[in-house]
C-alpha cells in the first residue's frame, strides 16, 4: 500500500472520529445544539425540554404578560382543575377562582413585574396572577412527581370532549390552540 493511500485512510478515520465525538457531545467547538423549544401564539408560550426522549416534551404553559395580559386575549381552551371540575379559559372569573382555590400569595414578593395589589391564586397544578378582578397570567408546569397525586394536569380544545394529559406533544398543542405563530429553539444550561 502506498503512503498516499495510508494518509487518505488516516484522514478518513480522523474525520469519522471527529463526527462521532460531535454527535456524542452534542456540540461542535463549544456550540451546543438546542435543548429547548418554544411554541408561541399571541400571548401563549408553551415550553418543551428537548432532552426528554419522545414527542411529549412540552411541559410548561405560560399565558399572559404585563404588556399582553391573559384577560385581553385569552386563548380558548379548557382545563381540568381537579377530578370533577373543568373550567373554560374564556369564562374564568376571579371570584370563582377564589372560592375553589384557597392558596393565595403575593406574586411580587420575588418578581416585581405585576401590578401593585396583584395576587397569585394557586389552584391545583395551576397558578393565576389576578388584579382588579381580571386574570393577568395563567401558568402551569408538569412535575414528574407532584406532591398532590390527585392533581390532574390536562387541557383540551374548548369545542371537543378530548383532554390531553401533560406533558404534551406539539401535535396535541396544535389540536388545542391551533398552529403556532412561530417556534423557537435555543440552548440553556
Amino acid at each position: 500500500m502506498s503512503s498516499n493511500k495510508i494518509i487518505i485512510i488516516i484522514c478518513i478515520l480522523t474525520f469519522i472520529v471527529l463526527i462521532l465525538s460531535i454527535i456524542k457531545t452534542n456540540s461542535f467547538f463549544g456550540i451546543k445544539n438546542p435543548n429547548n423549544r418554544v411554541f408561541i401564539k399571541g400571548n401563549l408560550i408553551f415550553r418543551a425540554n428537548l432532552n426528554i426522549k419522545g414527542d411529549r416534551n412540552y411541559r410548561v404553559l405560560d399565558i399572559g404578560t404585563l404588556k399582553n395580559p391573559f384577560y385581553k386575549n385569552p386563548p380558548r381552551f379548557k382545563f381540568k382543575v381537579n377530578k370533577e371540575l373543568i373550567l373554560k379559559s374564556d369564562k374564568i372569573k376571579v371570584e370563582e377562582l377564589k372560592k375553589i382555590c384557597n392558596d393565595i400569595t403575593d406574586p411580587n414578593e420575588f418578581d416585581k413585574r405585576w401590578p401593585d395589589g396583584a395576587e397569585r391564586i394557586h389552584c391545583g397544578p395551576y397558578a393565576f396572577i389576578v388584579s382588579n378582578d381580571v386574570v393577568w397570567n395563567f401558568y402551569t408546569e408538569f412535575l414528574a412527581n407532584p406532591v398532590d397525586k390527585s392533581e390532574v394536569l390536562s387541557i383540551g380544545n374548548i369545542n371537543t370532549e378530548k383532554m390531553y394529559f401533560f406533558p404534551l406533544s406539539q401535535e396535541q398543542i396544535i389540536q388545542v390552540f391551533g398552529e403556532p405563530e412561530r417556534i423557537e429553539e435555543y440552548f440553556s444550561w
